[in-house]
Order: structure tokens, then sequence, then C-alpha cells
């Protein structure tokens, strides 16, 4: 079931090209307005999260040296309202997830000392429950691991020399957790999950070293029953951050690693077959953050990084993605001491946005409009429906999808495939872009969209939506092929629904869900479709 969210004029822009190996490219011009924003609080991590489900992206922002974190409400004009919220004075971590499948945000805050999970009450309140352990806890990041329909929390600690158990707190689905050590003893700077080898689990990369001395960097492939192999992989390092993109629209996932103590950034491409090629990029310095996002809509993901050590401030960087290989260069985003980057689109017109969390040289933290004039785009928020389904469906925010854009009329076919991102929810120094996806559509009116949901219980649905109009935000729902009621079965009743939704469909935004082809009418393929997925 998919719905229009919102509709903005549309323009046009370049086609995308794919990428090979990281070498010197010749700089554009990104455009962005910035402006002070967010508050001076010693920030460290950043989250954007629509807690209050008004369409509007809200900024939660964690700070340190007795500051209080902070909440920042988007009021759909620009302007955003401060409250303090989430606690505050040793926040390293900050990651929004609805992990009661409710329907709202929640938030998880990893602290040096008592973490705490905060639970949404769907008015604009919070109820606070000390969770996750006591530790120097550094990075956080949501994911179903066990596959069961709702998301676990991996938990990164230990810093500045001091090396702590790592832990995954998995979600009873009654509203609490068991926690188990797991993920290793180190000084976990970051933590990313994906299903970097395609086979309907996540994995999890995590980044080790503690802002001063190296770790061995490891991913963890999930096998699926409970347990977790440990691979050495991604360098040793000071690492501070970690980031998953398919920077060469491969359909595969691929890792920048964000190193400390002016040690080379690397990525590594995903070759497939569990293996990774390292390529130096994006710098050598004191890199504290990174964020992946197609600020310029072309096709490509770019990355921010932001930069600064505990004395000093440098200068933050976009790299520019621009296809067959290459990365430009930009010296943007303010100099600082810079903790955090997250991505949003935060005033609707389908470009991403930045907002730059610095602790300290200055403490002023900053929000950096992206002006440059949007291509066709399509922006997509999904609904897992396991909290109505049960097992075999997904979790609320779809955490764990695999979302692939490909040119109208060619669903599925790698040639066409405009584009490959998946849903994720981690916080830290890896802050927290809008759990909703952005993809580019240059020159076209409509794209052919796949997702491949995370599923629970060993089941999962892929589905198929093919022409949807470009240049819109839409919210895809869950849902079985041929389900036109949305009850997690095809039945009598959907056969019913077809015939009775016979003809052309009504105008955009009323709904059409016995439309399954998105053809604009229902019609002999949409009644085949039912007799196709009986239930």
């Amino acid at each position: 079931m998919i719905t229009q969210l919102f509709n903005p004029a549309v323009c046009c822009g370049a086609l995308a090209t794919s990428l090979g190996l990281v070498t010197a490219a010749p700089a554009g011009t990104p455009s962005f307005s910035s402006q002070d924003a967010f508050g001076t609080g010693a920030t460290i991590p950043v989250a954007w999260g629509d807690y209050d489900g008004n369409g509007t992206a809200d900024l939660a922002v964690g700070n340190f040296f007795g500051q209080l974190n902070e909440l920042y409400t988007g009021n759909g004009d620009g302007t955003y309202t401060p409250t303090t919220e989430f606690g505050g004075s040793s926040t390293f971590a900050l990651v929004w997830a609805d992990y009661d499948n409710d329907g709202d945000l929640d938030m998880a805050v990893g602290n040096d000392g008592p973490n705490r999970l905060f639970i949404n009450n769907g008015n604009g309140t919070f109820s606070l429950e000390l969770q996750f352990g006591v530790s120097r806890t550094i990075a956080m990041a949501w994911a179903d691991s066990d596959g069961d329909g709702d998301v676990d929390l991996a938990v990164g600690n230990g810093i500045l020399g001091q090396a702590q158990q790592n832990a995954l707190y998995l979600n009873n689905g009654d509203g609490t957790f068991t926690g188990q050590p797991q993920f290793g003893v180190g000084q976990t700077g970051s933590l990313a999950w994906a299903d970097y080898d395609g086979d309907g689990d996540l994995d999890l990369a995590v980044g080790n070293g503690g802002f001063g001395s190296d770790g061995q960097n490891v991913l963890y492939v999930n096998n699926g029953d409970g347990t977790f192999t440990p691979q050495n992989e991604f360098g040793m390092g000071d690492t501070a951050a970690v980031a998953w993109a398919d920077v060469n629209n491969d359909g595969r996932l691929d890792l920048a690693v964000a190193n400390w103590g002016d040690q080379q950034n690397m990525l590594y491409l995903n070759d497939g077959g569990g293996s990774f090629t390292p390529v130096a990029a994006f710098g050598a310095r004191d890199t504290n953050t990174i964020a992946w996002g197609d600020y310029d809509l072309d096709g490509d993901p770019d990355l921010a990084v932001g930069n600064g050590d505990f004395q000093s401030a440098d200068q933050n960087y976009l790299y520019e993605n621009t296809g067959g290989g290459s990365f430009a260069e930009h010296a943007i985003f303010g100099l600082g001491s810079t903790d955090s980057v997250a991505w949003a689109d935060v005033d609707g017109d389908g470009d991403l946005d930045l907002a730059v969390g610095n602790e300290h040289t200055p403490t002023q933290n900053e929000l950096w409009t992206n002006e440059r004039a949007a291509g066709s785009y399509l922006t997509i928020k999904l609904v897992g429906k396991f909290h109505a389904h049960g097992f075999g469906f997904s979790n609320r925010d779809g955490i764990g999808a695999r979302v692939t854009v490909y040119a109208e009329g060619h669903l599925g076919d790698p040639a066409d495939r405009l584009g490959f991102q998946q849903v994720e929810a981690k916080g830290g120094f890896s802050a927290q872009n809008a759990i909703d996806l952005t993809f580019a559509a240059p020159g076209r009116k409509a794209v052919d969209v796949r997702i491949a949901w995370p599923g629970s219980d060993g089941e999962s649905i892929t589905q198929d939506i093919p022409s949807v109009a470009t240049s819109q935000a839409v919210l895809i729902v869950e849902t079985l092929l041929g389900d036109t009621n949305d009850d997690g079965t095809v039945n009598i009743v959907d056969f019913l629904n077809v015939l009775a939704s016979w003809g052309p469909c009504p105008a955009p935004p009323e709904p059409c869900p016995a439309d399954f082809d998105n053809s604009g009418t229902v019609d002999i393929v949409d009644f085949l479709t039912v007799l196709a997925n009986w239930s």
C-alpha cells in the first residue's frame, strides 16, 4: 500500500553514473546556506527523527560537560521549538526507533554512566526507563538482529584508554530486554548494522579505537541462529565512525571508515562473496563523524565529514561522489571540533540538509540548508506490519529493509538500477540520519520500487511497486500482493474488493488499494493477482 505524503513541483537533473575505485576529481559547486541552530551545549551526538508524526524532521541533541540534552521540534515553517529532554550532562549516543511497534519513535540514550530509554507516550511527552547497562557507552544501533519482528539494540562501550564489554539487548516484545555480552571487549566508537552479504539477516560493523589508541575493527556476521561469527575487517586504527552505503550502484553495501589522530580514512568496497577492497579516501585528519547522503540528487551517495580534536578546530568537508570512482573534496560545513553530522530534508523540498554538532571551537551547532535546485527525487518512508499481522511481517520502522529504485518499466534489471539503500538507525559519532530514504530520479517522472522487507520468523515479503510518481514523498506499508484491506491475507474479501473497485481509480490522494500494478485502473491484471496470491 502506498500513500502520497507531499508532492512539490517537478524539475529535472543529470543522469547518474556508476563508481569504481576512488581517484582525484575536479570540484563542483555545492550550494548551502548556514545558520546557527540547535544550541551551544558541547554537543557530541545528534539524531533526526519525526517523533511527533507530523511529517517534519525533529532533532535530538546530546551534550557533554554538564549540559542538558535538548529536543528541537520542527514547526513546519523552518523554525524549531527547543525543550530540555532525554537527560544529559555526559551523552555520547542518541538513536531513535519505534522499539515497541506502537507507531511513534522512542529514544535510546548512551551515556558515560547509566543508559536510558525514553518511551514516546504519543502526546509530546516521554517516560523514562533505566535500560541498556551502566558503562561508558559511545555508540548504539537498533536492528531486528534475531528476526522476531521487533528491534534490538547493539551497545558499544569504552573510550580514552578504558576497554569495556559491548552488548546486545534483545527486545522481548513486552517492553523488556534481555542483555547479553556480545561484539567483543574494546574501545568501541561506532556500530552500524547492514545485510552486507544479502542473505536476509543483519550483520554488524564495529569500529574500535578510543581517541588516542588503535583497535582492530570487526565485522560480526549474523549466522541466523542468534550467534555471530567475528571477522577482522576494515583495518586497524583509531576508528571513530563507520557508515554503510552503496557507493558504486552495484547493489552491495560498502563501508566508509573514519579514523582519528590524522590517520587515513578509508572506503571498503564490497566485492561480494564476503570480501572487501580497501581504498584510501576522505582525507587523513582527526575525523570524528561521517554521514552518507546524496546531496546533489545525481544518484551517487556523497559523504559529509566532521573533523577536529580535543583542543583545536579543523575544517569539515563534503566529498562529492562524481561517478566513475571519483570524489571531489569541498571545504564546507564550517570549522570546529565537529562530533556529529546528520542528513535530513528539513524543508520538504526533496534535497538533503545537514545538521552539524560541535563540541568546542565553536560550541555553536549549525544547520546547513541545501540551496541546490532539486532534481527529480523520491522520498520513501516505510511502515512494517508485524504489530498488526505477526510473524512474517516486519518491525514498524522497516529497519533493515533493502529498497531499490529502478527506471520505470525495468523493475529488477540491474542495468537500470537508479539506487539502493537500506533503512538503518544508529547513533553516536556516527550520528543518525532521518530514517526515511531519499532517492535521486534524474529527469524521470516515475520509477519502479522494490522493497525486500526484513520480515520475521524466517519469512519475508518482497514488495514491487511499479510506476511511482517522482518529486514526492510517499508512505509505503508492508503489504502482501493481492491484499486490499491490509489484514495480512488474500481471500474472498479481496476478490470482492477488486470487483467493487473495477475501472479507473479515484484521483490522488484518494487510495486505490485494489490497483496492485499501480496502473491507475483496477482491471483483469489485479483480478488475476488476487487469484495468484490466494492465502
